[in-house]
Formats: C-alpha cells, sequence, structure tokens
C-alpha cells in the first residue's frame, strides 16, 4: 500500500511542472489584444486623412498575406493630392515610404471610387474606418486600412 501512494506521489510530481507550462501558454495575451489599434469613422467618399496598413496580400507573382497590425505603416493622404507614407519597416507589400501624388474619385461607371497613387490606378473602397484598395488586377497587391485620423 506505501509503496502505491509512493507511485502516485511521484507520477503527481512528475507531473506538476508539465501542468503549470501548460497553464502559463494557455494564459498569455494574445498579439492581437497587443496590437489592436483604435478605428475612427469618417466619410465614405473622402480619403483625406491617415490610414494605417493592417494587412497586404500579393496574389499572382509570390502569393502571400502579411499581417503588419503590429507595425506602424501609415499612408497619409493630404489635401493637396499628396499622399505620404511612413513606415517602421522597410519589406511592406504596397509602396515603399516616400512622397507620391493621387487621384481619388468615382470611376467611369459613376458608382465605384478609384483611386490613382503616382501611375498606378485600381479599385478602392471605403466604408466607415475601413478602406480597401485593389490592384490585383494589375498584378498589384489588396490593401486593407483602418482610419486612424
Amino acid at each position: 500500500m506505501k509503496t502505491k501512494k509512493i507511485k502516485l506521489l511521484s507520477i503527481f510530481l512528475f507531473m506538476l511542472p508539465f501542468c503549470v507550462v501548460l497553464f502559463v501558454v494557455g494564459c498569455e495575451e494574445d498579439d492581437d489584444e497587443k496590437c489592436s489599434t483604435i478605428a475612427i469613422n469618417g466619410p465614405e467618399d473622402d480619403i483625406t486623412g491617415k490610414w494605417k496598413l493592417i494587412n497586404g496580400e500579393e496574389i499572382f507573382f509570390n502569393p502571400r498575406t502579411v499581417d503588419y497590425s503590429c507595425n506602424n505603416v501609415v499612408y497619409h493622404f493630404q489635401t493637396d493630392s499628396i499622399l505620404t507614407i511612413t513606415s517602421d519597416i522597410v519589406d511592406i507589400i504596397g509602396f515603399a515610404p516616400g512622397q507620391y501624388s493621387y487621384e481619388f474619385g468615382l470611376g467611369e461607371d459613376k458608382e465605384h471610387y478609384r483611386l490613382k497613387i503616382d501611375h498606378s490606378q485600381g479599385g478602392c473602397n471605403i466604408s466607415g474606418s475601413d478602406l480597401d484598395i485593389n490592384y490585383a488586377y494589375l498584378d498589384g497587391p489588396i490593401l486593407h486600412f483602418i482610419r486612424i485620423q
């Protein structure tokens, strides 16, 4: 009887560190919570302001989707048709940091918005605090932003 108790105690003491590790790992914070950004609503027919890149997707050449929610990649569309892009990382899907000219307005169908950055023109959709830019038909990226200012 005494050896049974010792075996049970030994098994318990052997398994205890594993249980503690599983508990600690299971209770770590999600990256989503640490990287959340407060989005603000704005007009759906005005792109001016600052937009944070949340993710970028390349479909054709090098298919990949990259989450930028923990980075600080900001597209600042100014009222003088100048776009300033700043970034805390080097390799980003989309445009490199710098200044570009842009044109935003309704497309030929008068129903959907188009965005031309330098010489690249693509579809654009603004919905409250979200902005999607789609250059996929030109083998370019699809970019998703949230409005931050």
